[in-house]
């Protein structure tokens, strides 16, 4: 067994490489920092970082309570290329919650809780590109490794998610993405679906700029809008902020963002 893993792998990466020496990469394309991932994918042999951080504001008030939640998240996402129609993807994620408690009889109350969420692997395949009257299309699966994670932040099962991506050039400086999926949460044995919309155009050579909505449909659905920019500082660095609110019930008061995504050279 131990032999025929190692022989596979040895195919794998000697694949890789005949396709990164014949392929030029082109400029760099990131599925961040919108929620809305592309149907692009990496060129084989290629290696891409995407990562930035993100904080998030929630507060809720009574006559004789007030709570707030405080969020920073220090996401990242390693993309490899493997075949022209698919690459592989690793999202490791660090996650810091702050919630306050004030009592008007009782004073304040806090506690953090800190550490790595769980790790999340993945794929995007290809389906097929975009034509005149077709989007680019992609299929999308990740799943989350219940042990892969701080102890305060760990599941007992996994939490597969599975996505549909498309994306519509409708000139030639504007775009339009759709995502649609769903997650499933075993450890509370529930289904939610997933939708996004994004308009995204490229503003300048070097700036692109998106407006966007996406949400969860479960037993109480969430919406949720952001915008933000990208600036092209070398063809594989791009680097960008972002931010949004909340539109239901329970939703953020806020979150902003930034990061970087860099494609590795060979």
């Amino acid at each position: 067994m131990r032999k025929l893993i190692l022989s596979i792998s040895l195919i794998l990466l000697l694949h890789i490489s005949i396709f990164a020496q014949t392929n030029n990469p082109g400029v760099i394309s990131p599925d961040r920092p919108d929620q809305t991932e592309s149907p692009d994918i990496l060129t084989p042999g290629y290696v891409q970082i995407e990562t930035g951080i993100t904080y998030e504001r929630y507060s809720y008030s009574s006559v004789n309570y007030e709570h707030t939640r405080n969020t920073f998240n220090i996401p990242g996402m390693l993309r490899i290329g493997v075949f022209p129609n698919m690459e592989l993807r690793i999202t490791p994620e660090f996650q810091s919650v702050t919630d306050k408690y004030s009592y008007t009889f009782q004073g304040d109350q806090s506690k953090t809780t800190q550490g790595l969420i769980p790790l999340v692997l993945g794929t995007k395949i290809k389906i097929v590109d975009e034509a005149e009257d077709m989007p680019a299309m992609a299929f999308l699966f990740h799943v989350d490794l219940p042990g892969a994670a701080s102890e305060e932040f760990q599941n007992k099962n996994p939490t597969p998610e599975i996505r549909l991506a498309l994306s519509k050039q409708l000139q030639d400086n504007l775009s339009i993405g759709f995502n649609l999926g769903a997650f499933f949460d075993m450890d509370h044995r529930e289904t939610a679906g997933i939708y996004t919309v994004s308009l995204a155009m490229d503003l300048t050579k070097r700036i692109n700029g998106f407006i966007e909505l996406y949400g969860n449909f479960e037993q109480q659905t969430s919406l949720f809008v952001d915008g933000g920019f990208s600036y092209l500082l070398m063809k594989n660095l791009m680097v960008d902020i972002s931010g949004g609110t909340g539109l239901t019930v329970d939703s953020p008061n806020f979150f902003i963002g930034g990061g970087l995504s860099v494609r590795l050279p060979r």
